[in-house]
């Protein structure tokens, strides 16, 4: 896509998309009562409409239909439903299977019953101090369950089901004096360590509900940056590389895409040398099939759309579509079961619902108004200004201007059926 802006011409702008001129006049609104912020937000979503119109008429934006993905995600939603138990989880200990399994479900279809028990059941889990994943049957918490749990509340706009003032600063409390946060049982030491995964899990959930202190964030991040390697990659811990039965983060390549979608949280740029490094890690495990990993793919997909890398993220798609099982349902070879599983079942839906859908700033699976009102919020905005989301900064180039309104408008309408 070629985009140009023009000089003013009187009170008219104009700008070419593809080699179609389009105007914008000041006269189409009466725009000199509102304040100059909220005036250039206006301005933006008008522009963005504009574009819409423009693209919609040409052809470009396409309608919905069904697609490859189409029948690949209602598998696996139908998966997800018949295997959740009465009560919303997948068992016991399912806390880390049910957060992405819920999120699935409700970019597919939104707050059914089914989706709402699954977020009723994990908010009693998040409030309740005596869950294991707290510490409450051995003492020993860890942060990456409930940080998982907060970011899918988060996202599928459930967080007002539990009390954030008491969830949050618990979470909080598992911060360690180097920045990281702790949940990894070092089986050498014999005792609990901060760990990459649990790092960036907990960051995950407490950046996107917004309870978190910069400082925290900031002494968080620099624990992960300290563990990325030459190659990119990030490892476990400062002493382990990986550990094929730490669920959330098995191997180098689902960890490295896990802090990349923190990385992104936290306002990093495409061109940044960590992310760029990571990304390329991520591009060379794509042209390897994952090394045969399913979740490692599905946590990549979502990276790489999020870093605007569309071709490495398509064949991260195709990868996890060739992975399906039978029955509807995935499953990552490092883990023990033998068949599909609610947490890669869970991953791998998401991934199809939201991998290389350019655009989607809510993460609901679909490029609509919503889309475009976020990013025209956040015009003119940079990382550290009071109006700075880093989800509108579609390219990750570190600035919200008219190119994210463009991206925006040309993903209008689109959801992972359309792709």
């Amino acid at each position: 896509m070629e985009f140009h802006s023009g000089a003013p011409i009187s009170s008219r702008r104009f700008f070419t998309i593809d080699s179609r001129t389009l105007s914008w006049s000041r006269n189409m609104t009466n725009l000199s009562s509102v304040a100059p912020r909220k005036r250039l937000v206006l301005k933006a979503v008008i522009l963005a409409g504009l574009v819409v119109i423009s693209l919609s008429s040409s052809g470009i934006v396409r309608q919905v239909f069904a697609g490859s993905r189409t029948s690949s995600i209602d598998s696996a939603i139908t998966w997800l439903v018949g295997h959740e138990l009465s009560d919303g989880s997948y068992g016991f200990y399912s806390a880390p299977q049910t957060a992405p399994a819920a999120n699935g479900m409700w970019i597919r279809s939104g707050s059914t019953p089914k989706v709402q028990l699954s977020y009723t059941w994990l908010s009693s889990q998040l409030e309740n101090s005596s869950t294991w994943f707290w510490g409450g049957s051995n003492g020993l918490a860890e942060a990456d369950v409930p940080g998982e749990v907060m970011y899918s509340l988060v996202t599928s706009q459930h967080l007002g089901e539990i009390s954030l003032s008491i969830v949050g600063p618990r979470l909080l409390n598992l911060q360690q004096p180097n920045g990281g946060f702790l949940g990894y049982l070092d089986p050498k030491l014999n005792q609990q360590v901060t760990s990459s995964v649990d790092t960036a899990e907990a960051l995950r959930g407490l950046i996107d509900a917004r309870a978190m202190k910069p400082s925290n964030q900031q002494s968080a991040i620099n624990y992960l940056l300290s563990l990325q390697n030459s190659d990119g990659s990030f490892n476990l811990t400062r002493t382990v590389a990986s550990d094929a039965l730490y669920s959330l983060g098995p191997e180098p390549i689902s960890m490295t895409a896990l802090v990349l979608l923190v990385l992104k949280d936290a306002s990093f740029t495409a061109s940044d040398p960590h992310v760029s490094s990571a990304l390329h890690f991520l591009s060379l495990a794509a042209s390897a099939n994952f090394n045969g990993h399913v979740y490692a793919a599905s946590l990549a997909t979502l990276a790489l759309t999020q870093f605007d890398r569309p071709s490495n993220a398509t064949v991260a798609v195709n990868f996890i579509l060739s992975h399906q099982n039978s029955d509807g349902g995935f499953r990552d070879t490092a883990r023990s079961s033998t068949g599909s599983n609610p947490l890669d079942t869970g991953w791998a839906t998401i991934a199809l619902e939201l991998g290389g859908l350019f655009g989607d700033t809510n993460l609901d699976g679909v490029v609509d108004v919503m889309d475009l009102s976020a990013v025209g919020a956040s015009y003119g905005s940079a990382p550290g200004t009071s109006r700075w989301n880093p989800r509108s900064d579609v390219d990750a180039n570190g600035v919200i201007n008219i190119v994210d309104l463009v991206l925006v408008a040309n993903s209008f309408s689109k959801k992972a059926d359309s792709l």
